[in-house]
């Protein structure tokens, strides 16, 4: 029905809308809905898809380091990468960079050694759209 959408955007004339789309890859539907009456007047399905984001292979750091991260793709408003202990949830991260930062993060490792991952998430829904594992081992 006209009145059931996920986003909006109120159309004027002579403006060209502009919808942000889903972070989920997904079948959707664009509708033109009348204002006053919630009549749908036009519409047209689209076919979102993931974005390709690829990040670089990591290796070891040393505890408490910097060391950068370099990815490629995304960087879409709200996206980040984070720090994860393998199997923590996405609201578990130890640190976190914004994507649109450019395509090389700096980050400080963890003081503790062992496995973790850093996870590309999206800015809208948090879903993971790449993770690389790496080590962080004790400092020399």
């Amino acid at each position: 029905a006209g009145r059931q959408h996920m986003r909006y955007q109120y159309v004027r004339a002579g403006q060209v809308p502009s919808l942000r789309m889903p972070d989920e890859a997904c079948a959707y539907e664009i509708r033109y809905i009348s204002g006053g009456s919630d009549i749908i007047r036009a519409s047209t399905p689209i076919e979102v898809t993931s974005p390709e984001i690829v990040i670089q292979d990591i290796g070891e750091v040393e505890a408490g380091s910097n060391f950068n991260v370099r990815f490629s793709g995304g960087g879409h408003s709200g996206d980040f990468l984070a720090i994860f202990k393998p199997g923590d949830s996405i609201s578990r991260y130890s640190s976190n960079k914004y994507a649109s930062r450019g395509n090389t993060i700096n980050f400080k490792a963890p003081n503790d050694v062992g496995t973790y991952v850093v996870h590309y998430i999206s800015g809208q829904e948090k879903l993971e759209w790449a993770s690389k594992e790496f080590t962080v081992k004790a400092k020399e």
